[in-house]
């Protein structure tokens, strides 16, 4: 079989998911098994556990209209959590507070309904640690370029780097002294830090240093770090920031360049996106930020372009020289999510499917606020849901699904979901829709005689007739006469296996014939189904041992009450009928249930 979340920082969930083996659970279908309970425990860097009276606030945001507190045994536990992604806010004063984004998955991310319990251990720092060092220039003024200056109002910015959990205040920025000194204060215990050094740009050029890295000590402790060393920067016209990885849909795109801009020079489609969305674009004062956007006041929601920007220096450095032109942009995209509505296929009636089919077109309603969306099909033969295709954005609302099994009075079964950055739809077993066979099936007639012409075919006067008409003076080379006892087996072949269980072929099965002369001859017919039952094969038999000859012989098979294993009726005379005419070649018949 073909199978076929914005929060800051990164998030890194190291516990328990249920283990299911190397196949899926078996799904009763229940909506029980589409929700998961999640497991909170609090306790500080040193591993003691904060309980209740410690004050400990927990906040299960969009669910929780109050922080709840820990139990005596540190732990919060919410239970019946639907399929999805949540954050979970962590409070308590004289602590860095956090914000923990996990979620109650599925055992396997393929498949559905089987939910897995959550456990979330959540570890609080205490505020009170500094970090404290010195930056310095490079004295371009002295002959060896190796004296350095204090570095003064140079910016530095020190993120926080969280694991399981973030924290709400991740972000420090603070400006150096005349003596190039800079401290960090504040800062959780234990904590994991990155110092950026903002680029400097002194007499036209650009100087630039490496990031440093490290752990925050205890509360009281100044930890001194090592020197921050601003060199000049060989080209100084770069793309020094962005906040490309963080634009929602009412953001402004903000791009800042090492140098001033020549914004004289910019000419219409310098600046462009390459999804064709109008933007508005704008510049400081001093010519080095850029800002961008969408003309409407809104970015498509969960939509991804590049932006372009063709722009000189005001010393002539084209930006692409020694830097990049294009920052990718993704639109952030969250909210809550609800069921999807509309699912059917798509150029028939609802679910109505063909027999023969093995592909379906799902087309369904746009969801607010999801960025794309996931389908998951269940077949009959097949243990829980499978995820056979995820779309690339919101108006994605169509898909074509190979593989399904629709044969033998089967159904299919679909449901889709959709997601965004944060968020995504309930698991709701109980709203897949099924989709199976309503079509009527066709047929054709099968015949074979001895002669050279291809013979005619029209409909019976009922509505389930079909006739074979034989042109007699074609039937056999140099007569006129068509032998009852060369009459070889008919065929017709159904276009699926036809339900036998509801009717026998003697009783149901009728076949008549009319011959203008020689009615006294006693031709009977054998009836019988092929063994997939997809066939009737009807054999003439001469009942007298007799040679008649008729100018011209009618033979109509009529069957009004076969049905396909869905029940639906053989259609009648908007179907067509095709006959298999070969010289003096019996037909190739199919293998035949033994008689009883």
């Amino acid at each position: 079989m073909k199978q076929l979340v914005k929060i800051m920082g990164a998030f890194t969930l190291g516990f328990g998911l249920m283990s299911c083996g190397d196949s899926p659970v078996e799904s009763k279908d229940l909506n029980v098994d589409t929700k998961g309970n999640l497991y909170i425990s609090i306790r500080d860097v040193n591993g003691t556990i904060l309980t209740a009276g410690d004050s400990v606030k927990v906040t299960l945001l969009e669910i929780d209209k109050k922080p709840r507190f820990a139990d005596s045994l540190g732990t919060i536990t919410y239970k019946n959590l639907q399929v999805g992604s949540y954050q979970v806010l962590v409070e308590k004063e004289g602590y860095a507070s956090m914000v923990c984004r996990t979620s109650i998955d599925l055992a396997s991310s393929d498949y559905i309904p089987v939910a897995a319990d959550q456990t979330l251990a959540v570890d609080l720092h205490k505020i009170g640690a500094s970090v404290t060092g010195t930056a310095v220039l490079q004295d371009a003024a002295n002959i060896n370029g190796l004296q350095t200056v204090p570095a003064e109002d140079a910016t530095l910015r020190l993120s926080l780097l969280g694991g399981a959990c973030e924290y709400v205040e991740s972000i420090v920025t603070v400006t150096t002294d005349e003596d190039g000194i800079y401290t960090f204060a504040d800062l959780p215990e234990f904590a994991s830090y990155s110092i950026t050094p903002q680029a400097m740009t002194i007499d036209d050029e650009l100087n630039s240093a490496l990031s440093l890295t490290g752990t925050t000590g205890v509360t009281g402790e100044y930890k001194k770090l090592s020197q921050i060393s601003y060199s000049v920067t060989t080209d100084p016209f770069i793309v020094v920031s962005s906040n490309q990885s963080s634009v929602a849909i009412d953001d402004s795109i903000v791009i800042r360049f090492s140098k001033a801009v020549d914004v004289s020079r910019i000419r219409n489609g310098d600046i462009y996106v390459s999804n064709n969305v109008g933007i508005v674009s704008s510049w400081s004062k001093d010519g080095k930020t850029l800002t961008v956007k969408a003309a409407t006041g809104k970015w498509v929601y969960g939509s991804s372009f590049d932006l372009y920007f063709n722009v000189y220096s005001v010393n002539g450095i084209f930006i692409s020289a020694n830097s990049t032109n294009t920052a990718s942009i993704r639109i952030f995209t969250d909210g809550k999510l609800g069921p999807i509505k509309g699912l059917k296929a798509k150029n028939k009636m609802d679910t109505t499917i063909d027999y023969n089919s093995t592909a379906v077109e799902l087309i369904w309603n746009k969801l607010s606020n999801a960025a794309k969306y996931e389908v998951y099909r269940r077949n009959s033969n097949d243990s829980s849901f499978v995820r056979v295709l995820t779309t690339s954005s919101i108006s994605d609302t169509s898909v074509y699904v190979t593989g399904n099994d629709f044969t033998d009075g089967k159904s299919v079964k679909f449901l889709v979901i959709g997601v965004n950055s944060v968020n995504s739809s309930p698991f709701v077993v109980d709203s897949a829709k099924n989709f199976y066979d309503k079509v009527k099936p066709t047929q054709s007639l099968l015949y074979s005689d001895q002669g050279t012409a291809t013979s005619t075919t029209t409909e019976g006067n009922s509505a389930y007739d079909w006739v074979f008409e034989s042109d007699a003076a074609s039937v056999t080379a140099g007569s006129s006469d068509l032998n009852l006892n060369q009459l070889y087996d008919m065929v017709i072949d159904f276009s699926e296996p036809m339900d036998t269980s509801l009717f026998s072929v003697d009783e149901h099965i009728e076949v008549t014939i009319d011959g203008s002369t020689n009615t006294s001859d006693k031709l009977t017919f054998k009836k019988q189904w092929s063994t997939d039952h997809s066939q009737l094969i009807i054999s003439p038999r001469v009942a007298a041992n007799k040679s008649g000859a008729d100018a011209a012989l009618r033979v109509t098979v009529s069957f009004a009450d076969v049905k396909d294993k869905r029940g639906n009726s053989i259609a009648s005379k908007n179907n067509s009928v095709s006959v298999l005419y070969k010289h003096n070649t019996p037909v190739v018949l199919p293998p035949v249930e033994p008689e009883p």
